[in-house]
C-alpha cells in the first residue's frame, strides 16, 4: 500500500508534466520543463517530483528524457535519464554535474528556456538518426 498510493496533488502534477512533454530531434529527446511559477503554483515538493526523471524516456522511440526543474528562478535542476546509447553523464559533467552513464543530472543557473535551449544543444550530436544504432 505505502508504494501503490499518492497523494492526489502528485498525481496532478504528474498529469501536468505528461500534457508538457516536448519532442526534439525526431522523437529521440523528451523533455518535460517545469517553471518556478508552476511549483509555486502547484506546491510541487520533492514527493510530488520523485519518479517524474524517469517518465520521458518511457515513451517509445525516445533515447534520452530530460526533466528540467526550476525550483527557485535562474536556477534550473536537470535530470537526464537514457535507454541505450547515450551517456548522459557526459552531458551533466560539461556542465559540473554528474551520475551514471544511464541516469546523471546537473545544476544550470539561468532560466529555463535558456536552460533547455543548453541540454537540447549539448545531446544533439549524441543522437542517432534513423530507426537506432
Amino acid at each position: 500500500r505505502v508504494f501503490d498510493t499518492f497523494p492526489l496533488s502528485k498525481l496532478k502534477f504528474i498529469s501536468y508534466a505528461i500534457e508538457c512533454i516536448e519532442m526534439y530531434e525526431d522523437g529521440k529527446i523528451a523533455i518535460i520543463p517545469i517553471s518556478h511559477k508552476v511549483v509555486q503554483d502547484m506546491a510541487v515538493g520533492e514527493n510530488e517530483s520523485d519518479g517524474l526523471s524517469s517518465l520521458p524516456r518511457t515513451i517509445e522511440g525516445v533515447e534520452v528524457g530530460v526533466v528540467l526543474m526550476e525550483r527557485e528562478p535562474g536556477h534550473v535542476k536537470v535530470s537526464l535519464r537514457s535507454n541505450r546509447y547515450v551517456d548522459v553523464s557526459k552531458v551533466a559533467s560539461t556542465f559540473g554535474g554528474g551520475g551514471h552513464i544511464r541516469a546523471s543530472g546537473c545544476i544550470l543557473d539561468m532560466d529555463i528556456e535558456q536552460a533547455k535551449q543548453k541540454i537540447i544543444e549539448a545531446l544533439k550530436p549524441l543522437i542517432v538518426k534513423g530507426d537506432g544504432i
